[in-house]
């Protein structure tokens, strides 16, 4: 099993001490981000696969697509040589500065739609009922991760998107994993938690307006 690993998408070396802590331009996209030091890319490549897959499923009937993501969802998932291990520790890191931060939990939003295959993939039984209760209890441990952990925590707390993908990925893994209570609590703190802390009454967001890339 491996913790996943990438870097903050922000921030930078610094021109004036190379080898000091990263500087943050916001907005600014750090290509380092996308190398095969780090995993985002590869989540990435996993969630949109998973996704197309799932949908070419269903759309068609046609078992090696099923097939195919049953083998995507194994490697990242239940097999014990290659599974991910159900945190974020270490996403979104900055050089010299932090080996994680709450903000890594919004790399794991790709995973709505790996769930989401999985259930159009499901008449299929390309993922036994074994297989498909191994996953629920994985995205149950990283629930318990997201609730308890500094990082988990630090990003429900946030004002801005983060926080709403926070509660759009709580909910979700929640009635994945059988947890309808927590979802049900999710979406009753929503008004008050986000709606009525980050929305100005004519509709305007201001912690999303003062971004570089407040449309993105």
């Amino acid at each position: 099993r491996k913790d996943y690993i990438s870097l903050a998408p922000y921030w930078w070396p610094d021109p004036a001490n190379p080898t000091g802590p990263y500087l943050r331009r916001d907005g600014e996209v750090n290509p380092e981000r996308n190398t095969n030091r780090f995993d985002r890319t590869a989540l990435g490549r996993m969630g949109s696969d998973a996704d197309l897959l799932g949908l070419a499923y269903y759309y068609t009937g046609d078992r090696r697509y099923a097939d195919k993501l049953a083998a995507i969802v194994r490697a990242w998932f239940l097999d014990p040589a290659t599974a991910m291990n159900p945190n974020m520790n270490y996403a979104q890191m900055v050089p010299g500065r932090s080996n994680g931060r709450p903000e890594g939990v919004l790399d794991t939003s790709a995973f709505i739609g790996v769930i989401d295959a999985v259930g159009l993939a499901g008449p299929s039984g390309a993922l036994s009922a074994d297989e498909v209760a191994a996953l629920e209890g994985w995205f149950s441990r990283y629930l318990d991760w997201m609730l308890s952990s500094p990082n988990g925590k630090g990003e429900g707390a946030k004002n801005n998107n983060h926080g709403i993908w926070y509660d759009a990925q709580v909910s979700r893994f929640a009635l994945f994993a059988r947890r309808p209570d927590l979802a049900r609590k999710i979406v009753a703190d929503f008004p008050k938690k986000r709606i009525e802390k980050q929305m100005q009454p004519g509709g305007a967001l201001p912690d999303e307006l003062a971004r570089t890339r407040s449309a993105h």
